[in-house]
């Protein structure tokens, strides 16, 4: 069975890469491509999955390019990035060629540097895009279609100015987005794991690589101070709003100081749009990522809790990105289980990963009805999408 999946996979990968008439996607499914990095239940060990539509249903390859266990993903182009934070590189692969390498690129400065701890990758575009080092004080300007590793990184930027005045001396740059010629960094500045100090979006130009003064900040920083705490993973922009979205999770152990805080990239106003409560009352639990359909339709995921083998309690609730208001999701089967992250692809569908059956769900957001599944055999993390 194994065999024959692998092998209805790599038809799906070629047709979809193929001009010939054959390849045209079927009506109203296409042939969307999803990059998902997987875990052991251990946390020892990691791989990633590549997932495709065919006629039939999800197509998953499984157990990709075997790594450790704190790995994410990147893509842009024809091409995905796994970056394994633990091990300080980054690789590229080409969809139409999942889990063969063509290059891998060390984060660190010199062979003796250790604790880049790459985050995320910002793409500009096919020649430039930004890799943003959790464990430094500098991100990298990047070449991503270099061919060896003296020609990868093209030039920094500085945010020492934070390390500065962050109690630990790192700014824990976290993740990025550009709107408008402007990549917006999160810095979580926290102080050893703990979200003590406040958080910060710093903002450079990408044409200049110059960081730009929001003139919003009362301590001499250039960059946009905000409400929450612990800004963790997701960042979004949803074009019909005009806004950024920014999902923090705050303490994950003591008090609550999370929740989706928005930004006006013209501007650099914030405003806090769904407050994750308090000790006496917190009707989510915190928030661990979050996903935007629309600007009335959008997604968030609550931790409730801990079970005995510290797996994640999680909900799926909806929410309007407009005016903040929050419904349970109706996916029952999406609730009181172990969900790590969440992502709308570019048919408007939800995909899921739940980590307490190794398995992706996708969604119908208008309806909440269950549209497919698929097993990654180790636990599904991070998704991207082949844009």
């Amino acid at each position: 069975m194994k065999k024959l999946l692998i092998l209805c996979l790599a038809i799906f990968i070629s047709a979809c890469n193929d001009n010939s008439d054959n390849s045209e996607p079927l009506p109203g499914i296409g042939y969307t491509q999803a990059v998902v990095v997987t875990i052991d239940p251990g946390y020892i060990s990691g791989a990633h999955a590549v997932i495709g539509q065919s006629s039939s249903g999800l197509l998953s390859l499984n157990d990709l390019s075997p790594t450790g266990s704190d790995v994410i993903a990147a893509a842009y182009g024809d091409h995905y990035y796994i970056i394994d934070r633990s091990g300080e590189s980054i690789s590229k692969y080409a969809f139409t060629n999942p889990g063969e390498i063509i290059w891998q690129f060390t984060t660190k400065n010199n062979a003796a540097d250790t604790g880049s701890n790459p985050h995320a990758m910002v793409f500009v575009n096919d020649q430039k895009a930004y890799i943003l080092r959790y464990g430094k004080t500098t991100a990298w300007i990047v070449n991503p279609s270099a061919t060896q590793q003296a020609d990868f990184k093209i030039g920094e930027l500085d945010l020492t100015s934070y390390a500065a005045v962050d109690q630990d001396g790192i700014p824990d740059m976290d993740n990025g987005i550009i709107v408008n010629n402007q990549l917006f960094i999160t810095l979580q500045m926290l102080n050893v794991f703990t979200p003590t100090d406040t958080a910060y979006v710093a903002v450079f130009d990408i044409t200049t690589d110059l960081e730009i003064d929001t003139g919003t900040s009362t301590n001499g920083l250039n960059g946009i101070p905000l409400q929450v705490r612990n800004p963790a993973s997701d960042i979004e922009y949803n074009a019909d709003t005009g806004l950024i979205y920014i999902q923090a999770v705050g303490d994950y152990f003591s008090g609550y100081t999370g929740g989706i805080e928005t930004l006006n990239p013209v501007d650099y106003a914030t405003s806090l749009l769904l407050d994750d409560g308090d000790t006496g009352a917190a009707p989510y639990g915190r928030f661990t990522a979050f996903t935007i359909h629309s600007a009335s339709n959008a997604y968030f995921v609550g931790l409730q809790g801990f079970d005995v083998n510290y797996n994640s309690i999680n909900n799926l609730y909806k929410f309007n990105p407009s005016t903040g208001e929050v419904v349970e999701s109706s996916v029952v089967a999406l609730q009181g289980i172990s969900i790590s992250n969440i992502e709308i692809d570019d048919l408007g569908r939800l995909w899921v990963s739940d980590t307490s059956n190794a398995t992706v769900h996708v969604i119908n957001t208008y309806t909440d009805e269950m549209i497919d599944m698929v097993s990654t055999n180790l636990n599904p993390g991070a998704i991207v999408f082949a844009p």
